[in-house]
C-alpha cells in the first residue's frame, strides 16, 4: 500500500461521513424510517452504537493524525474543521506519511469498517447484548420481533427491554451538533437544528470536548420543551 492510496481511503470516508452520520438511527435508516413493533410503547429504535463507536474512533484517530502534521511537519489547520474536512486534510498532504506504515493501514482499515458498515442489509437490527450477568449473548430482532430469548443463555427478552438498555448507553455517548439532532430524532424528540444551537450559544448544552456534546444532556433540555 502507498500513501496514494492512504489518500483514496481518506477521501472515501470523507465522501461517506454524511452517510455514517446518517446511519446513527440504524444501518438501513432513512429520514423517515421507523422500526415498527407491536404493542410497543415506543417504535422507534435507538441510535447505533455500532455507529457511534466507529464514528469515534475514525474521528479520534483523524483528529490526533491533523495533530501530528501540525507538530512534526509544521501544516497548521483551521481550527473550525470539520471532521470530514480533517480527513480531506490528511488526504491532501498524504505525502507526509510515507513511509509510516501504520497510518496507511489504518486507512485501509476504516476504509473496510466504513463500507462493511454502509452495505449491511440485514434485515435484522442490533438490539444490544443480553442483560443476563456474565452473558456474551447478542439481540438481533426483525421490525416485527414482539419478544425472543438469548442465544447464548436463553433468557426471554422484549424489545422494549432491549431499548431501554440502549438508550441508557446511548445517553452517555458524545456526539457533534448534527448528530445531536439526528440522534433526537431518534429516541423521539423532533428538536431543530437551531434550537440546538441556540442551547449551545446560551451556554445549556456544553461541549464536553471540542464541538463534542453529551447526549444525555441534550435529551434533558429536549424533555423541558414537552
Amino acid at each position: 500500500m502507498s500513501t496514494l492510496d492512504a489518500r483514496d481511503n481518506l477521501n472515501h470516508i470523507a465522501h461517506h461521513w454524511p452517510d455514517l452520520q446518517h446511519a446513527l438511527g440504524g444501518l438501513k435508516s432513512t429520514p423517515t424510517d421507523k422500526i415498527t413493533v407491536q404493542s410497543s410503547a415506543d417504535p422507534q429504535a435507538p441510535i447505533n452504537l455500532h455507529i457511534v463507536d466507529l464514528i469515534d474512533e475514525i474521528r479520534t484517530w483523524a483528529w490526533w493524525a491533523v495533530g501530528q502534521l501540525e507538530v512534526h511537519a509544521g501544516i497548521s489547520h483551521d481550527l473550525g474543521f470539520s471532521d470530514t474536512a480533517a480527513l480531506r486534510h490528511l488526504a491532501q498532504h498524504h505525502e507526509c506519511w510515507d513511509g509510516v506504515d501504520d497510518f496507511e493501514h489504518a486507512t485501509q482499515r476504516f476504509r473496510r469498517k466504513t463500507d462493511k458498515a454502509l452495505r449491511n442489509t440485514n434485515t435484522q437490527r442490533h438490539l444490544g447484548p443480553c442483560t443476563t450477568p456474565d452473558c456474551d449473548g447478542e439481540i438481533y430482532a426483525t421490525d416485527t420481533t414482539t419478544t425472543g430469548t438469548c442465544p447464548r443463555c436463553g433468557t426471554p427478552w422484549t424489545p422494549n427491554g432491549q431499548y431501554a438498555w440502549l438508550k441508557n448507553q446511548a445517553e452517555t455517548v458524545l456526539l457533534t451538533r448534527p448528530e445531536i439532532v439526528k440522534a433526537l430524532k431518534r429516541l423521539g424528540r423532533d428538536i431543530p437544528y437551531r434550537t440546538v444551537q441556540t442551547w449551545i450559544n446560551r451556554g445549556k448544552l456544553k461541549a464536553q470536548e471540542e464541538d463534542l456534546y453529551r447526549l444525555e444532556d441534550a435529551l434533558t433540555l429536549a424533555s423541558r420543551r414537552t
